[in-house]
């Protein structure tokens, strides 16, 4: 177990002078729903925050006009009419997959049937590195995970919070709080999947090596935090590093910028202001 200092920064990827948008990555954002037309907002604008060239949201088409015209590349799609992603939109989001670095999955997503089908499917076909969020969360159930090979599973990163976690292993928010290292660490180790456990302090594992986050105030704790970290993780998976590394300097520098946000008061910071301080703490 390892204390994440400012030493973690050192992993983050050289940047090539001659590069340009398509050297970056391309990051690939699912969220949304008539509930939270924010939530994807905000991690596609982490992406971007993060270092990567490219980001394309994807959301519902009942929400995609209230995104105001931007560096965020937004694609509506076709929902069930009752404002979430619908079966429908499946054939889209599987073309959207091609050529892209990393996929984002949940921010916003909300706790639909539908919803659910589609991110099963989504997972089912990706092969590549991915952050599983909110509630796109709730498909990791054992039968499902025991469905992908490990090899797979190693390249996702979950990001829940103590309530969500405790939902994974039938447990309860209190008892995770408890427990954090054990909880993470055994999930971890028993589905080879990344877990960052949200909270103070952050638990970053892979069952094999666990960081301990030492960044972060308590600031943080309002809405759509965790939808910009995890878009900066995704950000930083589509720009080359592994899973682990992503998730410790994503975790790392989150908690930094929230940190100099803090300065100008932590009792009323909000999410976008860790948008503001990222590219200080990732220059």
């Amino acid at each position: 177990r390892q204390l994440l200092g400012v030493e973690t920064l050192h992993l983050l990827p050289p940047r090539v002078p001659w590069g340009h948008k398509g050297t970056f990555g391309h990051v690939l954002v699912v969220g949304g729903s008539k509930d939270y037309p924010g939530a994807p907002a905000l991690s596609g604008q982490a992406v971007l925050r993060g270092g990567a060239g490219l980001v394309t949201v994807a959301v519902p088409e009942c929400i995609a006009g209230r995104f105001r015209p931007d560096e965020l590349i937004v694609v509506p799609l076709v929902t069930n009419g009752a404002g979430y992603l619908g079966e429908e939109s499946f054939l889209q989001l599987e073309d959207l997959l091609a050529n892209k670095n990393s996929l984002v999955i949940g921010p916003g997503l909300g706790n639909h049937p539908e919803v659910l089908i589609i991110v099963k499917a989504l997972l089912e076909q990706w092969n590549g590195p991915t952050v599983i969020d909110a509630d796109a969360l709730r498909v990791l159930t054992e039968g499902f995970l025991e469905s992908i090979p490990l090899g797979k599973r190693q390249q996702w990163i979950i990001t829940p919070h103590p309530g969500e976690m405790a939902r994974l292993i039938h447990s309860n928010a209190v008892q995770i709080n408890q427990e954090r290292l054990s909880a993470s660490e055994e999930f971890a180790h028993n589905w080879g999947i990344n877990v960052v456990l949200k909270g103070a302090p952050t638990i970053i594992t892979n069952g094999e090596k666990t960081y301990i986050n030492s960044t972060g105030n308590h600031g943080l704790g309002t809405a759509g935090t965790g939808d910009v970290l995890a878009g900066l993780i995704g950000s930083l998976l589509a720009q080359g590093l592994k899973p682990i590394e992503a998730s410790c300097v994503g975790v790392y520098a989150h908690g930094a910028a929230g940190d100099l946000a803090a300065k100008q008061g932590a009792r009323g910071l909000i999410a976008s202001d860790c948008l503001k301080w990222l590219p200080e703490i990732l220059a």
